[in-house]
């Protein structure tokens, strides 16, 4: 074994490793450099080409230019036989050229020049993905995304959205309320005139501003009269106050982490994640899947302590 070798040399393990007794760090492989294209379609046919064994079909591409109207990203959705749909985006470097990557940090917000060059009394619909935006486009209307929907919002630059009336058009899920409460957060940071939020009545679980269109369109209206319902349906839509943007996440409880105390932190996680009026939720807790709740009555005592009526408590799911 190493130690008989080194104990029959008159060393120690030790004495095989630099001055401090640890072992030499590994040297890391170099990161592997991305492939430069000459152009956003160079590059978008090299992804094409990726995809192609797995049947792969390039479906939807968009176009992001900065505020001069330079080409700058490009977003593209590619559709498979048997396996589910894939983004890809490629963007232009410092050099001019091109590589298959996501955009560094800021990016600019989707059809900028168009909403750049609109009426300072337009307001400024917002919609969770380029088809959606695209599809009040079509409407007359000026609207914008931020690439990668709910995903990435952050890495967005928000600030044409200053002076601005914004309205924000969520899709009827999970996700959209999640990109609507981003979009509030960061058009009220960079200073909108005002926010306000659309729901669209009448979708389906995930449907959008692009699936209401179609179905006002297979009912009979054409587009100038969708327009005016929209526009309508704008002029009428609840502004977010500024208090209630800014100051969402002000009530927050923080949890103390506190070494040797796992059990009290977790109290703490689980009675923060029930503290928000909606309370009804499920999620994972350690191995198992529990749905939080308030309390109808008071408890038993648990680690010492006993819960009041409209407590928050864990329940766990049987499934």
């Amino acid at each position: 074994s190493t130690e008989k070798i080194v104990t029959a040399l008159g060393l120690t393990v030790r004495d095989l490793f630099p001055q401090g007794g640890e072992a030499p760090a590994r040297a890391r492989k170099p990161k592997k450099q991305k492939t430069k294209h000459p152009s956003a379609d160079a590059a978008t046919k090299a992804l094409q080409w990726a995809h192609r064994k797995d049947g792969g079909q390039l479906t939807r591409q968009h176009d992001y230019q900065d505020a001069a109207g330079t080409l700058v990203m490009r977003t593209m959705r590619f559709d498979f036989p048997n396996k589910p749909k894939q983004f890809g985006q490629a963007h232009r470097t410092d050099d001019g050229s091109w590589i298959n990557s996501g955009m560094p940090s800021p990016r600019p917000l989707f059809r900028l020049p168009a909403l750049v060059a609109a009426g300072s009394d337009e307001p400024i619909l917002v919609t969770e993905g380029e088809k959606c935006a695209e599809e009040c486009v079509a409407l007359d209307f000026t609207a914008t995304t931020s690439s990668q929907g709910a995903e990435a919002p952050k890495k967005t630059d928000w600030s044409p959205l200053r002076d601005r009336d914004v309205v924000v058009l969520p899709d009827n899920d999970r996700t959209g309320q999640k990109y609507r409460d981003a979009v509030i957060r960061f058009a009220t940071d960079v200073g909108a005139r005002s926010v306000a939020v659309l729901e669209l009545d009448g979708l389906d679980e995930g449907g959008d501003v692009a699936d209401w269109i179609a179905h006002r369109r297979l009912a009979g209206l054409d587009d100038k009269a969708i327009c005016a319902e929209l526009q309508d349906r704008i002029a009428k839509a609840p502004k977010v106050a500024p208090a209630q943007a800014t100051d969402a996440g002000a009530d927050r409880q923080q949890i103390e982490v506190v070494p040797g105390q796992l059990r009290e932190m977790v109290d703490q996680a689980d009675a923060a994640l029930l503290s928000s009026k909606h309370v009804e939720r499920i999620y994972q807790r350690g191995s198992q899947v529990v749905l939080g709740a308030r309390s109808d009555e008071p408890s038993s005592p648990r680690h010492g302590t006993s819960t009041h009526a409209r407590s928050p408590i864990i329940l766990k799911v049987e499934y």
